[in-house]
């Protein structure tokens, strides 16, 4: 039997690669003889830089740049061979993760580090930029971004925008109705960050520069509305980040003669079969017809999830522990691995072992 293994990380607590060897250990240590490939992802957001440095950008730079809070920190950002092309994850400048739970607030944070991390690959020589735009913790459509880029010339870079969803700016399936609540903001926050955004948007259609064509693009709502700033007024060409994925890992061609997938996430829900890993996975999994299984630590709309395609998702978290134990890698570790021992005895391994 041969399986891949293929999961995103678990935010905040595992990496891809750290998933990918907890699944494949606990599949080996009950069936020693079974085949295992392994293929990390990720659709843009945290951990996207460890995907592709390996094959396409294998040099990193270390700059300083303000994290989301204004910090200064130090953050890599990686370039290919030649020198000219950089790849940049906002997630490791700007992202969520950097911030505790309780410094977590939208209306604070600020996209600024990412136009310095930018402006610093601009300097070096860089004419072509990449950048994941998952995972931040910034709701300011770019705001603070582009006002650093504002000092310098950017009409001659070549910018690529990854996103990891396809969400317009504003509105019900916006940047802040959808997202800003996970950033940190309450109820009472939505409206105030909504209208920094129209004003935002005023602004930019009063300078000739958008109109509300812009707002509505897919993955304008991306990154806090990061995508409508690169899409609007870098002239970025944007790629769903699985897709990007996927196709730099051969991951068509790699699933040729595997009868099962494992995948998963830290949470899985409905957003998750819009532009994430699992999305990518299982369109490429129903046109070869391999069956997909996932674990992921938060399990929601489960009936929506199995119509989808998916057969079975088995839920990690010990529910004798709070969130933040559950978080914690050690724990992450022995909640997957009793959760494949749970799938090992199901149906679907056994249907497919046979």
């Amino acid at each position: 039997m041969k399986i891949l293994v293929c999961p995103d990380s678990f935010k905040g607590s595992l990496s891809a690669k750290e998933v990918a060897d907890t699944i494949s250990t606990a599949l080996l240590e009950k069936f020693p003889n079974v085949m295992i490939l392994q293929i990390p992802l990720a659709d843009g957001g945290e951990g996207t830089t460890d995907i592709v440095k390996t094959s396409l950008f294998p040099n990193e730079i270390k700059v300083s740049a303000h994290d989301p809070l204004g910090k200064l920190i130090n953050v890599g950002f990686h370039i290919d061979i030649t020198g000219k092309k950089a790849f940049i994850e906002s997630a490791r400048v700007i992202g969520l993760p950097l911030l505790t739970t309780e410094e977590r607030n939208p209306l604070k944070t600020s996209s600024k580090g990412l136009g310095e991390v930018i402006q610093h690959a601009i300097k070096r020589g860089c004419n072509e930029i990449t950048v994941s735009l998952g995972g931040t913790a910034t709701s300011d459509g770019g705001m603070g971004m582009l006002e650093v880029l504002s000092q310098i010339d950017t009409h001659k870079i070549r910018f690529k925008a990854i996103c990891d969803v396809n969400n317009p700016l504003l509105g019900n399936n916006g940047a802040v109705e959808v997202f800003a609540r996970q950033k940190g903001a309450t109820e009472s926050d939505l409206p105030i960050l909504e209208k920094r955004l129209e004003y935002f948007i005023g602004v930019l259609k009063k300078k000739g520069l958008c109109s509300d064509k812009n707002t509505t693009r897919p993955g304008a709502g991306a990154a806090g509305g990061l995508g409508f700033a690169f899409q609007t007024i870098l002239k970025a060409k944007t790629f769903s980040g699985i897709d990007y994925v996927l196709e730099i890992t051969d991951f068509i061609n790699k699933t040729k003669g595997v009868d099962l997938i494992i995948t998963g996430e830290g949470k899985i829900d409905s957003q998750s079969l819009m532009g994430k890993v699992l999305s990518g996975v299982l369109r490429i999994a129903c046109n070869e017809n391999i069956p997909v299984v996932a674990v992921s630590g938060l399990v929601e709309n489960k009936d929506v999830l199995l119509t989808s395609g998916i057969k079975e998702v088995f839920p990690i978290s010990d529910p004798k522990l709070s969130q933040e134990e559950n978080m914690k890698p050690e724990n992450t570790k022995k909640n997957i691995k009793k959760a494949i021992e749970t799938m090992l005895q199901s149906n679907i391994f056994q249907q497919n072992k046979n």
